[in-house]
């Protein structure tokens, strides 16, 4: 019999094609974001490149991403001040 998971509210498996696109984060482009030295300007670059598509997928400047993400996180239910 298969198996059939539905507590997606919990954790949902992302698709392969994102697993293949996020590997290399995982191994070899994972500097802090915020440091100026190598590292971290390859891992900054990587989140404005993933911010641009993300943008243009939706048909949003990529400047008003933070403004999105911040308005959905309060709309959320599990939002919690917090978290801030």
């Amino acid at each position: 019999m298969k198996r059939v998971y539905l507590d997606h509210n919990a954790t949902t498996p992302i698709h392969p094609e994102v697993s293949k696109a996020m590997l290399p984060y995982y191994e070899e482009i994972f500097g802090n974001p915020s440091s100026i030295h190598q590292f971290g300007q390859q891992a900054r670059n990587a989140i404005d490149e993933a911010g641009e598509k993300v943008a243009e997928f939706i048909g949003a400047k990529p400047e008003v991403l933070p403004e999105i993400v911040t308005r959905l996180r309060a709309m959320s239910p599990l939002y919690k001040e917090k978290d801030v």
